[in-house]
């Protein structure tokens, strides 16, 4: 279960990097080469992914703790 948070915090920090990129470029004008589709596709799967990360998390911390019991 460790494996699983510890990729859930990379996947974050991967998505906050992402998220990062795409407003350095809108804010410098396309100098990183992005494109707007580029960008419009990224936003919507960075929110979803933050709106879900607290859910998966408490999902991996009750299937560890129901191991645990059984």
């Amino acid at each position: 279960m460790t494996i699983l948070y510890v990729l859930t915090f990379l996947l974050t920090y991967a998505m906050g990097a992402v998220l990062v990129l795409t407003i350095v470029e809108q804010l410098y004008d396309e100098t990183l080469g992005l494109t707007d589709w580029f960008v419009l596709a990224v936003w919507p799967l960075v929110v979803a992914w933050y709106l879900a990360e607290g859910p998966i998390l408490f999902l991996i911390h009750r299937l560890k703790t129901r191991r645990k019991r059984a």
